[in-house]
């Protein structure tokens, strides 16, 4: 059906695909690039992994720990004593029944991870390793498609979309 991939071209154009569900692009959310940057190291860390520490991702990110909790909420469940799990269940349904989607959200996670480790290796001290300069407390676009509120939370498992569709 068409109205299926029409939807499916839509989540591509304006969402990133994280365990096979769909979080909105982080250039759409993210009010200046060193928050859309933070972002992006969460969502490409739950690509591989459920959970985080707030220790983890604060160091990773270069936030405040604070800000750092502040960013995980929009993306994640705090479990008291293993750190934070990615809001949503993995839809591995949704990578097998989109093979070429998965596959394709998976080399632009490779590009973007590259992009990542470049420009916190360039704005390192020569030390190197670090991100770029400290961010702030994240704030966010309202009304930005895909936004859902503050951080981009925006997160829906695709199998469930895509099912109500057909």
């Amino acid at each position: 059906c068409h109205v299926v991939q029409d939807v499916l071209d839509d989540a591509v154009e304006y969402g990133v695909l994280v365990q096979g569900c769909w979080a909105a692009k982080s250039s759409l959310v993210c009010s200046h690039e060193g928050e859309a940057w933070c972002r992006d190291r969460l969502l490409l860390h739950f690509t591989r992994e459920r959970t985080i520490t707030t220790k983890h991702f604060a160091e990773m990110s270069r936030l405040s720990t604070q800000a750092a909790r502040e960013m995980l909420q929009c993306l994640a469940t705090a479990r008291p004593g293993h750190g934070w799990e990615f809001k949503l269940p993995t839809d591995a349904e949704f990578e097998r029944e989109h093979a070429a989607i998965a596959q394709a959200q998976h080399a632009e996670w490779a590009r973007v991870e590259k992009e990542l480790t470049a420009s916190a290796s360039a704005a390192a001290p020569s030390t190197g390793g670090s991100a770029p300069a400290k961010a702030e407390a994240p704030t966010t676009k309202r009304g930005r498609a895909g936004a859902g509120g503050r951080g981009g939370a925006a997160a829906t498992s695709a199998t469930k979309h895509n099912k109500s569709m057909s």
